[in-house]
């Protein structure tokens, strides 16, 4: 068995973090995450919100590991979360339910407000694998690197959620108008330009046409009649 903790401080209020956990999937930082359904919500006699959901997840692993696990390409997952509004708290489990004897992964999250305008998250982990032959071994090893590794995407996920139901600024209002002003200064730009060249070409055509008909053909004089205006 392996175990891994983590802790990272979070430069946001309890309150908003909370949201965005509920809120955290999709994000571009969570493509693995294919669907996530919600079994049972209910709040408790203490006013405890209680959730619990069902997730699914792709589960690529490593060339080596492919000939000893034959089954589906992807892993479903159960999460139980447990909200104390009073506390502060938002506390997560999770453990896979499929491909359990290959690996096992069972974690528990902790989010908690450490003052009014920040908040902590604190990750355990605990990995195991009933694969025979020493084969336990490498996954496991495998397991925990990658879990390591997906850390920095799960929080940046959580912090892009975030900044997404934060409400704008007055600079980022002036920057989105700026940016709006200057895109159709653009497109009015290349119309203003396309209609002129269009008129400039149907005033050509105009020209050309009445050139055409303006060239009259020259009546043709004899010479002999030529040589009578001459005696006159």
């Amino acid at each position: 068995m392996k175990f891994f903790n983590c802790t990272v401080d979070l430069n946001y209020s309890w309150k908003d973090v909370a949201l965005a956990v509920f809120q955290r999937y999709p994000n571009p930082y969570s493509k693995h995450v294919l669907t996530e359904d919600v079994l049972d919500r209910h709040v408790d006699d203490e006013g405890n919100l209680h959730t619990t959901k069902l997730l699914t997840k792709t589960n690529s692993m490593p060339k080596w590991g492919e000939r000893f696990y034959k089954g589906p390409k992807f892993v479903a997952i159960v999460e139980e979360s447990v909200v104390d509004p009073k506390a502060q708290t938002f506390t997560t489990y999770t453990r896979n339910i499929s491909m359990s004897r290959f690996m096992s992964c069972t974690e528990k999250v902790v989010y908690s407000a450490s003052s009014s305008t920040h908040s902590s998250v604190d990750k355990n982990t605990w990995l195991d694998s009933q694969m025979g032959f020493g084969l336990s071994v490498p996954i496991l090893e495998f397991a925990i690197q990658r879990y390591k590794s997906n850390q920095h995407k799960a929080i940046l996920g959580l912090e892009y959620i975030i900044t997404q139901q934060q409400p704008l600024t007055l600079r980022d209002r002036v920057k989105q108008k700026k940016e709006h002003l200057t895109e159709t200064a653009i497109h009015s730009k290349e119309y203003i330009s396309q209609k002129a060249k269009k008129a400039s070409e149907i005033a050509r055509s105009k020209a050309e046409h009445a050139t055409s008909k303006a060239k009259v053909e020259l009546p043709k004089v004899s010479a002999c009649e030529m040589n009578l205006s001459v005696l006159y």
